[in-house]
């Protein structure tokens, strides 16, 4: 199982914003340059996050990017499901797949075991805390 190179890119631009002092725009092109993401891509990735309210798109000269919330309401769960959608792990726990042998099946309750595990670690990781030692691990590279 991998996460989509759209997902990483998008978790990391996410990331770049929450490091940014609050309320100050950012150019899609600034942050495509400091996490080496190609601007058209996160261009698309970040109408998906606008979509969702994780991020805002700023008009003007002044204009650019920023968090649509604080930092701290959102999680790695939250950019995921925004990019990917929800977070399945197998197709029998897929309410839409309809698998005809999840009632007879010995393997479901393993996947709903490691999906809700996985579902709250994600959900309990947050930007404003991911920013935070993110700023410390650059501090120690200085």
């Amino acid at each position: 199982m991998r996460m989509t190179r759209a997902c990483e890119y998008g978790l990391q631009g996410v990331l770049y914003l929450a490091m940014q002092p609050e309320g100050k725009t950012t150019f899609l092109s600034e942050i495509s340059k400091a996490r080496s993401i190609p601007c058209s891509f996160l261009g698309k990735i970040f109408l998906n996050l606008a979509k969702a309210g994780i991020v805002k798109s700023i008009r003007g000269i002044h204009g650019g990017f920023i968090l649509a919330r604080r930092a701290r309401d959102i999680t790695m769960r939250d950019i995921i499901e925004a990019v990917e959608g929800d977070i399945v792990f197998s197709n029998c726990l897929d309410k839409s797949n309809g698998c005809v042998r999840v009632l007879h099946c010995s393997m479901v309750m393993p996947w709903r075991k490691a999906q809700k595990e996985a579902l709250d670690v994600l959900g309990n990781v947050n930007f404003e805390e991911l920013a935070r030692k993110e700023k410390k691990l650059l501090a120690k590279d200085k």
